[in-house]
C-alpha cells in the first residue's frame, strides 16, 4: 500500500525510516510498535519489486536527543518542577544522535541507495539513561541525588535494558560514508502470505489471548521475543 502510494504521486524516490526522529524509544524492544516497523521494512522492499520507476530505501537508527517527545525535556520539564526524575532501571542504556546528525544521515542514505536496501546508522556507543539524567541535571546548575533525587521506577512492559539495532539473521556491509552502513537481511517469510497472516492475527486479537496474540507476532516476525 505504501510503496503504491509513492509510485502514484510519481516519485522517482521514496525514503522509509525505522527509527525515532520523534521520540526515545528501542527500536527492537519486544513491543508490538518495534514489530511492526520491523515487517513494515520488509514489506515495502517486497512490494517494491513490483514497482518500476520509483527507488524504496529503508533507514534504521536509534533515538533523537532532543526531539519531541524525547527523554531529554521530559528530564527539564521533571528538574523544573524540583524532580524527581525518573528513570525506569539503573542499568538501561540507549543509542542517540542529534536532530542535525539523524537528518543529514538519513538524506545521505536515500541518496546512496538505488533501491529495496536497508541502511542503519552508526550510533557510537549505548548511553545509560541514567547517567544522561545526571548530566541533564548538573547542566541546570543543581546536584543529582542532592537537589534534584533520581527515582526509578522499573521497566514498562515489552521494555528492554539494551536496545537492538541489528537482529540475528541480519549482516550488515559497510558503504563508502563511515557512518551508514546496509543490511543484508533475511527475508522475514513469504510476502505473498502477509495478508492473510494479518487477518489471522486480527482474529486473535479479537480473543483478548495475550500469549496467543505473541505467538502469533511471533510467527510473522521471528526476531519478535515476547516478554
Amino acid at each position: 500500500m505504501m510503496a503504491a502510494a509513492a509510485c502514484s504521486k510519481n516519485r522517482d524516490s521514496a525514503l522509509f525510516s525505522q527509527g525515532e526522529i520523534n521520540r526515545d524509544s528501542a527500536l527492537f524492544s519486544g513491543n508490538a510498535s518495534a514489530v511492526a516497523n520491523a515487517e513494515i521494512n520488509r514489506e515495502i522492499n517486497r512490494d517494491s519489486a513490483h514497482f518500476s520507476g520509483t527507488r524504496f530505501i529503508s533507514v534504521r537508527f536509534g533515538n533523537v536527543l532532543g526531539s519531541s517527545g524525547s527523554v531529554i525535556p521530559l528530564f527539564q520539564q521533571q528538574i523544573a518542577r524540583g524532580g524527581p526524575v525518573t528513570v525506569t532501571h539503573p542499568e538501561i542504556t540507549r543509542y542517540f544522535m542529534s536532530i542535525p546528525e539523524a537528518a543529514q544521515l538519513i538524506l545521505q542514505a536515500g541518496a546512496m541507495g538505488e533501491g529495496r536496501e536497508i541502511f542503519i546508522l552508526k550510533m557510537g556507543e549505548p548511553v545509560r539513561i541514567a547517567d544522561l539524567a545526571r548530566e541533564v541535571i548538573k547542566f541546570h546548575g543543581l546536584e543529582p541525588d542532592i537537589d534534584i533525587e533520581i527515582v526509578f521506577t522499573g521497566l514498562r512492559p515489552g521494555e528492554k535494558l539494551y536496545e537492538e539495532l541489528i537482529t540475528e539473521g541480519e549482516g550488515i556491509v559497510p558503504t563508502r560514508h563511515e557512518k551508514i552502513m546496509v543490511l543484508h537481511a533475511n527475508e522475514c517469510g513469504n510476502g505473498d502470505l502477509l495478508p492473510t497472516q494479518l487477518d489471522e492475527l486480527l482474529r486473535v486479537a479479537d480473543t483478548f489471548d495475550i500469549l496467543a496474540i505473541k505467538a502469533k507476532l511471533r510467527e510473522i516476525v521471528p526476531e519478535y521475543t515476547p516478554q
